[in-house]
């Protein structure tokens, strides 16, 4: 974090000093889409339409709301100029809320994430997401619903989180995650989905499918719904919304419940060289709907069916990413580095490679409410 706190502060610096421009000569992106095919960057550009605005309300419903320009070249930079001059419009990026990175990305995610702190414009607190298509389909996505396409994929984005399946990060957070050890971030990955209905003008949608796992700096797979659980169960941060929904099935009946005051606790230590993680996850429970009869006699047999689903989610993904690829997505090196700096101190010079054999073993305890109150 140390290392980019100095552009931060010249990104905050610079953001008052933006050329006089008038207002139906700005492109004021909404949403950003970078692709690379190993040559070249495109950078896809969702921003506010104006012509689309006036009458008596404020977007003019029979003109598309969002208009959507790509541009390529070499660099980030160069691929903005392209976007700049095939609009007619000087590219404001500080309004952008999400930035969604391609499929196929082999290059270093820090390089396209830097777009937000090297132009002056940007948004350090977008959202950031990659996809399993090209970012530009993303972009392409016209929802009828709301004052712009892009209010779609951030609600997409926070009710992921609301229901546990992964948290939004912003851009300056996942720059951070890349700047530590094992250089390792998940993002929430996106896919264009075919809809019905009054939501989309051209029957296409986007939906999360997952995530994408990126260490060392590039990407290194992907991760299912339920892997993306698993990590949202791990994760200790404070802005996640620390809530998680699964359905249980007990005696051939559906249970949906809602895990909350998610705990984490992260134990490391050594055991005959390697490294050995006692991870446990603590919560609370309650029941959302069901089926059963008598739901609340069932409690304990509940409570036990909870815990073991998370300990299933949380080892799938420690496997997918600890195990398989050195990664650490989840804070572990802080857990080991806080409270416990010798071990840090003996372990930080091959910390990936400590990471991938480790023991890890997972314990979880769920306590479920009875009428609304625990105990």
């Amino acid at each position: 974090m140390k290392r980019i706190a100095p552009l931060i502060a010249a990104v905050l610096m610079l953001s008052g000093c933006v050329p006089h421009t008038e207002l139906d000569k700005l492109g004021i992106a909404e949403a950003v889409g970078v692709d690379y095919d190993g040559r070249e960057y495109t950078v896809t550009v969702q921003y506010f339409n104006t012509d689309a605005s006036g009458g008596v309300t404020a977007v003019d419903s029979s003109a598309p709301n969002v208009t959507a320009v790509s541009g390529s070249g070499e660099t980030i930079e160069t691929a903005l100029e392209a976007v700049s001059y095939a609009s007619g419009s000087s590219i404001m990026l500080g309004s952008a809320s999400v930035i969604v990175f391609g499929s196929g990305v082999s290059y270093p995610l820090i390089e396209p994430m830097r777009l937000a702190i090297s132009h002056y414009s940007g948004n350090l607190h977008a959202y950031a997401a990659a996809s399993d298509c090209p970012a530009a389909e993303i972009m392409s996505v016209k929802f009828s619903q709301g004052s712009s396409s892009v209010e779609k994929l951030k609600e997409l984005l926070k009710n992921a989180d609301s229901i546990g399946l992964t948290r939004p990060m912003c851009v300056c957070e996942a720059l951070e995650r890349l700047y530590e050890p094992t250089g390792s971030v998940i993002l929430p990955l996106l896919t264009v989905s075919e809809i019905s209905g009054e939501l989309s003008d051209d029957g296409k949608g986007a939906v999360i499918a997952g995530g994408a796992l990126y260490t060392g700096g590039v990407y290194a797979g992907k991760l299912t719904d339920a892997q993306m659980s698993g990590v949202h169960l791990l994760d200790p941060s404070a802005d996640s919304a620390r809530r998680c929904e699964m359905t249980l099935t007990l005696h051939g009946h559906d249970t949906r419940i809602m895990l909350y005051c998610i705990e984490p606790r992260v134990e490391a230590g050594m055991k005959d060289g390697r490294l050995t993680l006692d991870i446990t996850v603590n919560a609370e429970a309650k029941i959302v709907s069901t089926a059963l009869p008598d739901p609340y006699r069932s409690r304990g047999e509940l409570e036990a069916l909870a815990a073991q689903e998370i300990r299933r989610r949380v080892s799938d993904a420690l496997a997918q990413t600890v195990t398989k690829h050195g990664a650490d997505p989840f804070g572990i090196e802080y857990a080991v580095r806080s409270r416990s700096p010798r071990l840090w101190s003996d372990i930080s010079g091959d910390y990936g490679g400590y990471l991938s054999s480790a023991d890890v073993t997972v314990t979880a305890d769920v306590r479920m409410e009875r009428y609304g109150v625990l105990g």
